[in-house]
């Protein structure tokens, strides 16, 4: 069946295909929602269900959020995550969940290791439907209670069924994904917590520099953006993810940066200059500080492991 629903979508650089998560992992380098036709394996309209690979450092995602709630079912390595200003730890065996409009971003946690995670995603427009009565639903799920043992053995069955499908899985898909919010709504449901408005400024601005971060951006027009003080600003943006408004615009550079001279078109230097690095200088020390490695060295990897574009 094929249908359409608002999805992932890995953002290299417009040179680049765009495809959906259902075809395997790529490496993230920004995430946006867009519409486009794919088969959907749940038969439940909107809902992404993947098995992610990648290797190392590779797999990073930058910060960013999207109008659904996300579960990943950490199968190898183990997960460090920023969401809602703080950084959690996801071991392997564990599953982590995003409530939907939260800012965050994911990091393998072992440099020299591959990765795996099955990664589930909600979007609202399917909640809404299934509980119109309830807006912006916020759910918290306590680390060692029942239901969180009972949401991960759904994701396992799950994962089952995605590595070695047969004619009625998708029946059984389907039943685990309802028994998981089912067991979301009668137990980790907050009633004095929305999503609504959340992060509204930052927000702002990760939208504006995922189109802009090439050009000549300042804190004082970046504040003056969202109507907001710069000292405050900076505070603020950093409370709610975690990381400076500097890091994150460097990382923004330093991906789309990548991803040109990965494509084999382009020096170093124009590379670094057209995401917007001051020299080539700038974005290798970035480099070294977020990856751990020069950009060669992240293109040599990327060429073992097969993640090479």
């Amino acid at each position: 069946m094929i249908t359409y629903f608002y999805a992932i979508i890995i953002i290299f650089l417009s040179v680049f295909p765009v495809k959906s998560l259902m075809e395997g992992f790529f490496i993230v380098k920004d995430i946006t929602y867009e519409r486009l036709a794919t088969k959907n394996p749940i038969g439940v309209d909107g809902c992404i269900i993947a098995l992610s690979k990648g290797y190392g450092h590779l797999t990073d995602t930058s910060l960013h959020w999207h109008h659904a709630f996300e579960l990943t079912l950490v199968l190898e390595s183990d997960i460090r995550y920023t969401a809602e200003g703080a950084e959690h730890y996801v071991s392997c065996g564990d599953f982590l969940f995003i409530n939907s409009g939260v800012i965050h971003q994911t990091q393998n946690a072992n440099k020299y290791q591959n990765i795996c995670g099955l990664v589930l995603v909600i979007p609202d427009t399917m909640i809404k439907e299934l509980v119109p009565e309830i807006d912006c639903p916020y759910f918290r799920i306590e680390k060692d209670s029942k239901e969180r043992m009972e949401i991960l053995e759904s994701l396992y069955r799950m994962e089952q069924c995605i590595k070695n499908p047969q004619r009625f899985h998708p029946l059984l898909i389907r039943s685990e994904l309802f028994k998981i919010l089912y067991l979301l709504y009668t137990y980790c449901y907050d009633p004095d917590a929305s999503n609504t408005d959340y992060n509204v400024a930052s927000k702002t601005v990760i939208n504006y520099v995922g189109e802009h971060y090439m050009e000549n951006l300042s804190i004082p027009s970046i504040a003056n953006l969202v109507g907001l003080q710069e000292t405050y600003f900076c505070r603020k943006f950093k409370k709610e993810t975690g990381i400076s408004f500097h890091q994150y615009l460097s990382r923004i550079r330093l991906d789309a940066a990548l991803a040109l001279y990965n494509s084999d078109h382009y020096s170093l230097l124009d590379c670094a200059l057209q995401a917007g690095f001051t020299s080539e200088k700038v974005m290798i020390d970035w480099c070294r500080k977020i990856y751990q490695c020069t950009p060669a060295q992240y293109k040599i990897q990327k060429k073992l492991t097969g993640l090479y574009r």
